[in-house]
C-alpha cells in the first residue's frame, strides 16, 4: 500500500479537470467510443456460478440496483452525455484468476465498454488491475481490496471499499477493546485470506495481544474440522476468520458442534447478509462482524438507499459487495458529467469526483485509487439480529479510529 501523503484537493482537481480535456483530445492506445453515446455500458465481474455466486449475485444486485436508479432520475445529469442510460453487461469469473484476465481482455476489445466493475476475489483482482491499467481501461475493484492491489503507481485503478488494514485493524482493535486477549486466526489460502490473517495477527499483537495459532485451510474446503480442532486446542478466546461467506458458516458450525463458546470475529466483513444469518441459524448468536452500511444510519441517502434495497429484496441488511458496486456505479454516472470523450479519460474524472453521501457514506479517492474516509461497523448477532455497537474509519492507507454510530 503506499504511504499516506498530504495533497492539495482543489490544486489537485483543477490538475485533474485538465488531464480529463487533454485525454479526451489526445486520445490514448486503448479502444475508445467514437464519441457521446445513448448509452454508458460497464462491465460488471464476479463469481456468479460456483461456490462463491452469492458475492457475484451480491455484487450484480447492487449494480442493478444504481442503474435503476440512474436511470430512472432520468441518465447522466450534466454534461454532453446528459441523458444517456446506464447499462450493466454481467461476466461470470468463476472465482478464476485466469478468467477474469480473460474477461479483462474481452472489455479492453470492446469499445461500448467503459469500465470493468466487480471482482470477488483479491488474487483475480491483483491479476487484474494491471491489464486494465496497460490498456488505460477504468477498474474499479467493488469487493476484493487487498492493499497489493493499488501497491503500484496505478492511473486506472480505483478500490471502493476500505483497504485491507481497515478491516483488519479494526478487527483486532474491536477485539482487544471486547477484552479478548488470546486469538487464534482460520485463514483461506488465497492472497485475500492470508494478508488478513497476517494483518490481524500483526496489529493484535501490537496492542498487546497474543496470537495462539494460525491455520490456513483450502479454499471453499468445507472439511475444515481438524483446521478448527487444532485451533480449539490452543484454547484462544476468540477465533479471527479470514474466508468466504460460505467459509465462515461452515467453520462456524463446526466450532459450535465442538461444544466450544468461544468468541468469533469475521475480519473480512462477508457476514453481514439475511443469507449468512439464515445459513448460520443458532450458531450465528454472539458472532462479531464489520459492514460499511449501518441500516440505522439517518441520512436522507442512507434511507434512500436502504428502501430501495428493500422495495426489492426485502430486507434492510445491504450485503458489502452489494454496497460497493452501487456506489461504484453511482460514481462513474458522476464522472461522466465531465464528458470524457474517450474511456480513457475516464479515470481522470474519477479521481475529481467527491461525492457528499452515496447512502453508505462520502465517496471520495485520493491519488492512489484507495478510498478516503472509508467506515466499518461493528454489529454482534443478537437472537439472529445483527446489533450495532461502533465504527471505526479508515484515516489513512494503514490506519483507523473508533468512530460512534450514525443513528
Amino acid at each position: 500500500m503506499l504511504a499516506p501523503r498530504r495533497f492539495d484537493r482543489t490544486a489537485t482537481r483543477c490538475v485533474l479537470a485538465l488531464a480529463v480535456a487533454a485525454l479526451s483530445a489526445c486520445g490514448s492506445a486503448a479502444p475508445s467510443t467514437s464519441g457521446p453515446s445513448a448509452d454508458i455500458h460497464l462491465a460488471v465481474v464476479g463469481p456468479m456460478t460456483g461456490d462463491a455466486a452469492a458475492d457475484g449475485q451480491h455484487i450484480l444486485d447492487g449494480a442493478q440496483l444504481a442503474r435503476d436508479q440512474v436511470n430512472a432520475a432520468g441518465g447522466i445529469a450534466a454534461g454532453p452525455y446528459r441523458g444517456a442510460k446506464i447499462v450493466i453487461d454481467s461476466f461470470d469469473d468463476t472465482e478464476s484468476i485466469d478468467r477474469s484476465v480473460a474477461i479483462a481482455h474481452q472489455v479492453i476489445d470492446n469499445p461500448k465498454e467503459w469500465a470493468f466493475l466487480g471482482t470477488g476475489f483479491s488474487d483475480a483482482a491483483i491479476a487484474t488491475a494491471p491489464v486494465l491499467e496497460r490498456a488505460q481501461v477504468t477498474y474499479m475493484s467493488t469487493y476484493a481490496s487487498s492493499a497489493t492491489i493499488l501497491a503500484k503507481q496505478l492511473h486506472h485503478v480505483f478500490v471502493v471499499p476500505p483497504t485491507f488494514p481497515a478491516y483488519a485493524f479494526s478487527a483486532a482493535a474491536r477485539a482487544y477493546k471486547l477484552g479478548f486477549r488470546h486469538a487464534a486466526i482460520l485463514q483461506a489460502n488465497a492472497a485475500f485470506g492470508t494478508q488478513m490473517g497476517q494483518l490481524f495477527a500483526d496489529h493484535f499483537r501490537s496492542l498487546g495481544g497474543s496470537i495462539v495459532d494460525t491455520e490456513t485451510y483450502t479454499l471453499g474446503d468445507r472439511n475444515t474440522q481438524g483446521f478448527v480442532a487444532k485451533a480449539l486446542q490452543q484454547q484462544p478466546d476468540i477465533i479471527a476468520m479470514a474466508g468466504l461467506t460460505t467459509d465462515d458458516a461452515a467453520q462456524l458450525h463446526q466450532i459450535r458442534a465442538a461444544k466450544s463458546k468461544v468468541a468469533v470475529i469475521d475480519t473480512e466483513a462477508v457476514t453481514f447478509s439475511q443469507s449468512f444469518a439464515s445459513i448460520a441459524g443458532a450458531d450465528g448468536e454472539g458472532l462479531i462482524g464489520q459492514t460499511p452500511t449501518d441500516p440505522k444510519r439517518k441520512s436522507p441517502a442512507s434511507a434512500s438507499l436502504r428502501a430501495m434495497y428493500s422495495a426489492k429484496f426485502h430486507t434492510e441488511l445491504i450485503p458489502d459487495p452489494t454496497a460497493f458496486t452501487y456506489e461504484a456505479v453511482l460514481a462513474v454516472a458522476r464522472a461522466m458529467e465531465a464528458g470524457p470523450a474517450q474511456r480513457s479519460g475516464l479515470a481522470a474524472a474519477l479521481h475529481a469526483i467527491e461525492i457528499a453521501d452515496t447512502g453508505v457514506g462520502p465517496l471520495t479517492f485520493d491519488p492512489s485509487g484507495a478510498r478516503l474516509q472509508g467506515t466499518l461497523w461493528y454489529f454482534h448477532i443478537s437472537s439472529g439480529k445483527f446489533e450495532f455497537a461502533t465504527g471505526y474509519r479508515q484515516t489513512s492507507p494503514t490506519s483507523v479510529k473508533e468512530v460512534p454510530l450514525e443513528e
